[in-house]
């Protein structure tokens, strides 16, 4: 499953904000980076790493809203554009993401060890 790319973030972005100021509905932005991508690449090579990043990124877009958009801005980034959310539940709706990204088994292949994932959040 292909995310929305770095420009689709931009152009929604903006999209968010412009109806946040019309309609004075609060909106939330969520930036998750993955941590340790280059000790992870020389780990087990750039092929697996781009591997456990889509895994990631099918974590993310289980755990958010159907009203959310879920972007890749890099390899190793990802924003959560969240419409019409007050503070308080799009902290809540960060955190469970963010448990979501934590408490998630990454492996490989299906019978491969379970690899130490961890991710950087900014609501």
């Amino acid at each position: 499953n292909k995310l929305p790319d770095r420009a689709a973030f931009d152009e929604n972005l903006k999209l968010l904000l412009d109806a946040s100021d019309e309609h004075c509905h609060p909106s939330g932005l969520l930036l998750i980076q993955v941590d340790k991508s280059e000790q992870l690449a020389t780990r087990y090579g750039y092929t697996s790493l781009a591997l456990l990043q889509q895994k990631i990124a099918a974590v993310i877009v289980k755990a958010v809203r159907d009203s959310d958009l879920v972007c890749r801005l890099e390899d190793d980034r990802f924003a959560v554009l969240m419409p019409a959310v007050s503070p308080l539940a799009g902290a809540r709706i960060a955190e469970t993401i963010r448990t979501a990204v934590r408490e998630h088994t990454y492996r490989l292949d299906d019978v491969g060890s379970a690899i130490l994932v961890t991710a950087s959040f900014g609501y």
